[in-house]
């Protein structure tokens, strides 16, 4: 059964083990030379297989040059390795695991710096929080066909400073029910349910919703409206994979943008979201170090899959 190694983790082999394993003769030929990448069992996490012992002779790590090794010992705790390496790299970058403490302290590498260029690694860019207001804005304009007031925010990890890169779209639908007023006396009341539209959705482009009208409609109904719209609208608007999920605690309109490559959720009945976008939002502010932190911590329960709803 093949020998497996993992790499990404923080405990490497000793350097008594690695004089155990040299002077026990067992060593790695060239035609069962491992290769290393990441596996996708398991999220991209890298793994070495090889059907004998490793060989952690201390030539092996020699053979890199100065400027290489130091380049291995600034990476140790960056989750991304590359899909390939040389077995002395790989040697190398084990050994260094095996005396990580020591590491920081000689190389003032200190956890938090890991920690920020982590961060600096897996936020949101510019570019990609311009493509989730493309997004945004794409919604909008859809949604008033039918609502004509309505107006689409987003909340959670696109705008409360904790997002990373593919993380999904939080999107809010403000109906704003909030604040309806009386109807303009002259306005008469609409003569079809709103069920019937769910089969003649194109028939509102005309005549949208007013908040007012929307008072005693249930959430149930106007979370089927949305999916119908979307339906319709799938092809020419570029959405897939529309999906309305009443039954949800908070009801939820879910989709995917293919051309933003990003899966959005579409709730519109409790603004309570915004208060804790804004209280996260607050939070960074006031403690710079709570970015990197949060994000680490995040980048790890990924990695141990505890992140996430079972199905």
């Amino acid at each position: 059964m093949p020998a497996v190694a993992r790499a990404a983790g923080v405990n490497g082999p000793s350097a008594d083990a690695a004089r155990q394993q040299q002077s026990n003769g067992r060593s790695v030929s060239a035609s069962s030379r491992p290769r290393f990448g990441p596996d996708p069992q398991r999220d991209g996490r890298a793994v070495v297989e090889t059907g004998e012992s490793l060989a952690w002779t201390p030539s092996a790590s020699s053979a890199l040059s100065a400027s290489r090794i130091a380049e291995l010992r600034r990476s140790l705790f960056i989750p991304c390795l590359p899909d390939e390496i040389e077995l002395n790299e790989l040697v190398a970058r084990l050994t260094l695991l095996g005396n990580i403490q020591e590491i920081i302290i000689k190389r003032n590498q200190r956890p938090c710096q890991q920690m920020r260029l982590l961060m600096e690694r897996s936020q949101l860019s510019a570019e990609e929080r311009d493509a989730r207001e493309n997004v945004r804005r794409q919604l909008e304009a859809t949604f008033r066909r039918i609502f004509r007031r309505c107006t689409v925010r987003l909340y959670g990890s696109s705008v409360n400073t904790f997002g990373v890169r593919g993380s999904d779209i939080d999107s809010f639908l403000d109906l704003h029910l909030d604040e309806i007023t009386a109807p303009p006396a002259d306005c008469k009341p609409r003569e079809q349910p709103m069920s019937y539209y769910f089969s003649n959705v194109t028939q509102l482009f005309q005549c949208p919703y007013e908040p007012w009208e929307l008072a005693g409609e249930s959430p149930k109904d106007i979370l089927r409206l949305m999916e119908k719209l979307l339906r319709y609208l799938a092809k020419s608007e570029n959405y897939e994979d529309v999906l309305a999920i009443p039954a949800a605690r908070t009801p939820i309109l879910k989709l995917r943008h293919p051309a933003a490559h990003l899966s959005v959720d579409v709730s519109f009945t409790s603004k309570l979201v915004f208060e804790n976008t804004g209280l996260l939002i607050l939070y960074s502010h006031l403690e710079p170090r709570l970015r990197p932190l949060v994000l680490t911590l995040r980048q790890w329960a990924d990695a141990k899959e505890l992140t996430g709803s079972e199905d």
